[in-house]
């Protein structure tokens, strides 16, 4: 384009800039996705977070007497929730229902390159599927 003199120097320097940075983010996303977490990423806080919720009750005994055990489930399910999300956030690329909705991302990005293009023929937006935008 830049040699048929369709882009001049200051587009075609934007568009160097612009495809840079967009090979710049997509190794960086690659990197998050090839680096594997080290095993005591896991297996710490596994380990305390059960320490905790077995000794949380002994702790609480005197303040809460017998709501002890409601109080004490309350707060470990909390913990094992929190736990739960952060191992399902680990993996972004996936494709599972926790990750990134790169499908839709893509074909957003995709429809609105195409409309600034003036074409007719548009795919269709992704659409939830069970609850979920992949």
């Amino acid at each position: 384009a830049a040699n048929r003199g369709l882009l001049n120097e200051w587009r075609l320097q934007s568009l160097d800039a612009t495809l840079n940075e967009l090979t710049n983010l997509q190794g960086a996303c690659e990197r998050i996705k090839n680096t594997p977490l080290p095993k005591p990423y896991d297996y710490c806080p596994r380990f305390f977070m059960h320490v905790y919720c077995i000794l949380l009750p002994l702790v609480l005994v005197d303040r809460t007497g017998l709501a002890t055990p409601f109080v004490a489930l309350l707060a470990s399910a909390i913990f094992l929730m929190l736990n739960q999300m952060g191992k399902n956030l680990e993996n972004p690329f996936e494709g599972e229902i926790y990750d990134v909705p790169l499908s839709s991302l893509t074909r957003t990005i995709e429809i609105n390159l195409r409309q600034s293009l003036d074409e007719d023929e548009l795919p269709k937006p992704v659409r939830e599927m069970n609850g979920v935008i992949w």
